[in-house]
């Protein structure tokens, strides 16, 4: 894999963002990114750099494909760790993070009203058993 089949491969798979969101956050075009990536043309070195200290991606890697992909493990990777979660409940957790924010956001209130009743319906059988 090329740095740029890399750059390609953690914007769409580990960060899963567009080009264009890609390119916003990194003060560049969706067109710039899309000929980096394509190998139409090389990432500066520039580039190469803001990239990987904006994600915390392992520059060594991203050069090479050595090492670790991510420069540091992360509190979320320590939480994962800790918490010993399976590969699908990281992969779920994963695909959850790649859904819309609006979208997420409406998932997550449906979720607090589910978890409210669930809690109120506890609480009445407790009450009923006394």
């Amino acid at each position: 894999m090329t740095v740029n089949e890399r750059l390609r491969y953690v914007r769409k798979r580990l960060l899963c963002l567009t080009q264009a969101e890609l390119a916003s956050d990194m003060g560049l075009t969706s067109n710039t990114i899309g000929v980096i990536e394509t190998r139409t043309r090389n990432i500066t070195e520039q580039t190469l750099k803001h990239f990987c200290v904006r994600y915390s991606i392992n520059e060594e890697w991203m050069r090479t494909g050595n090492g670790k992909i991510f420069a540091e493990q992360n509190t979320l990777d320590a939480f994962v760790k800790a918490h010993e979660a399976s590969k699908t409940e990281i992969a779920l957790f994963k695909a959850f993070l790649c859904i819309e924010p609006k979208i997420r956001q409406t998932m997550l209130e449906q979720f607090k009203i589910n978890l409210n009743q669930e809690e109120l319906n506890q609480e009445e059988a407790i009450s009923n058993l006394n």
